[in-house]
């Protein structure tokens, strides 16, 4: 019969026979090797450098996002152009916020800044990319939530140039100031989903002739790296006593702050592997106790390595405040490391209880080990002389010893052993007279029979 190229060994049969193994698929003698039904076979080779590319790929793809960041529209630009194009004037611009929440304050740092005709110093334009918006023209005096003195004392004299083109050169430190203020915390034990609010009100005079000067903006900046804050301004006045009490335009400010959505995500997502963890550590114990004959020290190491792994990941959390008691420790930290105290002084009890309780100073009688040779010399059935059977009566073959539990070597013996008594009675048999052979065949049946 032709060798059929289509046939296909079982799968025990192939791997017994040596054949070549692609990946996973085995190829039919009859096809080529490059393709199987459509499916082209991977080494395993292939596979591990397959997937180091597609690390490598996730990796510059999310290198990539740092790729014209720094070029992207400042978010003051949209805030400016609106107050050139409808009241210009005077604008404070908070271009960096401060939340201290251990503190507790907010700092603020102010950009003093004049938008349309005649507001800015010239030569100072383009600031936040608007052409229309410059440092202040004029010197200002900024008085923060009705101090006395003035938080900051601008002079744009003191601003210098560039001879050959005439343009200014922008010291943040001559037109920008700091304000603190103190920040309300009473929703602080609810990190990550603490608010807070703040409100502050700003009011500039111009320190040539005293007059109040009008600021028609106040704005922040919205995101920072670990809170997100939302501002809204308001025209308002106040009441200046200087002799007379005078009414005088001023400017609040409102800002909502709170965690960004990305920050409150990986601090929850660390708050449920650590409780992941510490379910882990009672997961051990309840093996221990169902399975004694695996070493309980493992275990015990694996717990312990858990106890400090869990502060090291409540500490990696984004503007973690300290363990103050707030309600995420309450319910997550504090409750886990009791958790797994307690299970590494269980299993520390239950390792202690399988000690050995014989004393060390008796030292323990080692047996020597048994060879095969000599447990199947012990168990083996001996070969004994057997005497013929009579004529008309058989005795029964010697019953053999219970071979379960026996080494390979004692099943062996017993299997020869019956194999010999079975050949003499085939050689006794054919002795006997032919009309006395069936009663004796008859006997023999009946005896091996169960």
């Amino acid at each position: 019969m032709p060798p059929n190229p289509d046939f296909r060994l079982p799968t025990h049969a192939r791997r017994s026979t040596g054949g070549t193994k692609l990946g996973s698929i085995h190829l039919r003698r009859g096809q080529k090797s490059g393709s199987y039904q459509g499916i082209i076979p991977f080494e395993r080779t292939a596979v591990v450098v397959i997937a180091i590319l597609f690390s490598l790929l996730f990796i510059v793809s999310i290198s990539l996002a740092f790729v014209g960041a720094a070029e992207e529209e400042s978010y003051f630009k949209p805030i400016l152009d609106e107050v050139v194009a409808s009241s210009p004037g005077i604008v404070l611009l908070g271009e960096d916020v401060d939340v201290d929440v251990d503190e507790p304050s907010v700092g603020v740092r102010w950009s003093i800044i004049g938008c349309g005709e005649g507001n800015f110093l010239n030569g100072s334009e383009g600031m936040h990319g608007v052409l229309q918006c410059g440092v202040p023209a004029i010197p200002l005096d900024i008085y923060v939530d009705g101090a006395e003195d003035a938080a900051v004392k601008y002079d744009p004299d003191y601003l210098p140039w560039v001879g050959s083109t005439g343009q200014r050169r922008i010291i943040q430190n001559l037109y920008q100031f700091d304000s603190d203020h103190v920040l309300d915390v009473h929703e602080a034990r609810l990190f990550p989903f603490d608010n807070y609010f703040l409100t502050s009100t700003l009011r500039a005079v111009n320190k040539d002739t005293g007059e109040n000067v009008p600021i028609q903006k106040l704005a922040t900046i919205e995101l920072t790296s670990n809170f997100y804050i939302v501002s809204s301004d308001v025209e308002s006045y106040v009441n200046i006593t200087d002799g007379s009490t005078t009414t005088v335009p001023s400017r609040e400010i409102d800002l909502k702050i709170r965690r960004p959505t990305d920050a409150r995500t990986y601090t929850l997502a660390l708050f449920h592997v650590n409780w992941m963890l510490a379910h882990v550590t009672l997961g051990q114990v309840y093996l221990a106790w169902k399975s004694p004959q695996i070493p309980l020290l493992k275990r015990l190491l694996s717990v312990f390595a858990i106890l400090l792994i869990i502060p090291q990941l409540r500490n990696t959390m984004p503007d973690a405040p300290g363990f103050d008691g707030i309600l995420l420790d309450s319910i997550g930290f504090f409750p886990q490391m009791i958790l797994c105290s307690i299970s590494g002084v269980v299993l520390m009890l239950m390792l202690i209880r399988r000690e050995p309780t014989e004393p060390s100073s008796s030292p323990r009688e080692v047996k020597p080990p048994v060879q095969e040779q000599d447990y199947a010399q012990v168990l083996s059935v001996p070969a004994t002389p057997r005497t013929p059977a009579p004529e008309y009566s058989r005795s029964p073959p010697p019953s053999p010893l219970g071979a379960w539990g026996r080494p390979f070597s004692s099943l062996l013996t017993l299997k020869d052993e019956l194999s010999r008594i079975k050949e003499e009675d085939a050689r006794s048999s054919a002795v006997v007279p032919k009309s006395k052979h069936k009663s004796s065949h008859r006997q023999s049946r009946t005896f091996f029979e169960p």
